[in-house]
């Protein structure tokens, strides 16, 4: 019975939570006045490091897996391992401009992953300005002097965008 009040309990937690990402709970009218942007990458290299664990641990990479200690108490083993030497980011504020930056890699260098962030500077009737990050394809899509009208989720990020005018 216990173990039922605790998995509902989850469920309603975990449906909260995405609610509260995915339905919009504020609504921002505005001029779109400007767009920005920014990329990122980490760069870094695979490295092979030196682990030890109390029980056998299989993951991809590793190598060298032998028990050490008395009867075999705790294992060692070698893995591959990602070191980030540097993070490159470029940023700008015409969308034609939007690229990756570019990344001179040295000798076993890679690049780890990329993100991207996209902003949207409002005004709204009274003279305020917001920000409010949004989607790349939204972010494109976007006409500078249109007007729009934001739904925010409880974190402020656009999770919809329609003309003012729906």
């Amino acid at each position: 019975m216990a173990a039922l009040i605790i998995v509902a309990i989850v469920i309603a937690v975990a449906g909260g939570l995405v609610l509260a990402i995915a339905v919009p709970v504020r609504y921002v009218d505005g001029v779109v006045c400007g767009l920005s942007w920014q990329r990122t990458m980490r760069v870094g290299q695979p490295v092979l490091e030196k682990r030890y664990s109390l029980r056998p641990t299989l993951w991809p990479g590793m190598t060298n897996v032998r028990a050490i200690g008395k009867r075999g108490a705790a294992y060692a083993y070698e893995g591959q391992a990602w070191r980030q030497l540097r993070t490159v980011t470029a940023s700008g504020d015409d969308r034609d401009d939007a690229a990756w930056p570019s990344a001179a890699l040295r000798p076993g260098e890679q690049v780890r992953d990329k993100s991207g962030s996209y902003t949207v500077e409002l005004s709204s009737a009274k003279g305020k300005r917001r920000r409010v990050k949004v989607p790349e394809r939204q972010w494109r899509s976007l006409e500078m002097g249109g007007a729009y009208r934001f739904g925010r989720n409880i974190v402020g990020y656009a999770v919809r965008v329609r003309p003012a005018s729906q």
